[in-house]
């Protein structure tokens, strides 16, 4: 979902960079809306997950809104390829971390949830990184730039 937001956050400070906040405003009311009923509806259907799930779609939901709103205003290109990168390192890290998860329940290896949670976030974050840096050379390129060192 964090992703999915940053992508629809990009959009909404487009249409009001075009002097469109009024488009702006009503997809994050549309937005606010679809998350409250999503939240509600999905909590209840399918406990405590549904919040998490209702919160990526509803970032979905608005990114296209917020997408299709601004295609009628500005012509764009779309770095779909880009996209699919980072949606497959996130996906990556999802079954990483799902994965690292699992083992923790049935072994119980670390047996606190503060060094769970810091070791799940830490192992995530890794990969994710790694992968994103694997696939993307233009990733490769920015890491070199900002950390000045040879990858």
């Amino acid at each position: 979902s964090t992703l999915l937001y940053g992508y629809q956050r990009q959009l909404l400070t487009s249409l009001n960079a075009v002097d469109r906040p009024d488009i702006a405003f009503r997809v994050n009311v549309v937005l606010i809306g679809f998350n409250a009923l999503a939240n509600v509806a999905l909590v209840l259907a399918i406990g405590w997950v549904g919040a998490a799930i209702a919160t990526a779609l509803s970032a979905a939901f608005g990114g296209v809104l917020a997408y299709r709103r601004l295609r009628n205003l500005v012509e764009f290109s779309t770095p779909y390829l880009d996209i699919s990168r980072q949606i497959a390192a996130a996906l990556v890290m999802g079954v990483v971390v799902y994965g690292a998860l699992w083992v923790e329940n049935s072994y119980r290896v670390l047996a606190h949830n503060a060094a769970l949670v810091v070791t799940l976030v830490t192992v995530g974050a890794a990969v994710y990184f790694g992968v994103l840096l694997a696939l993307s050379s233009e990733f490769r390129d920015t890491v070199k730039q900002n950390l000045f060192i040879s990858i």
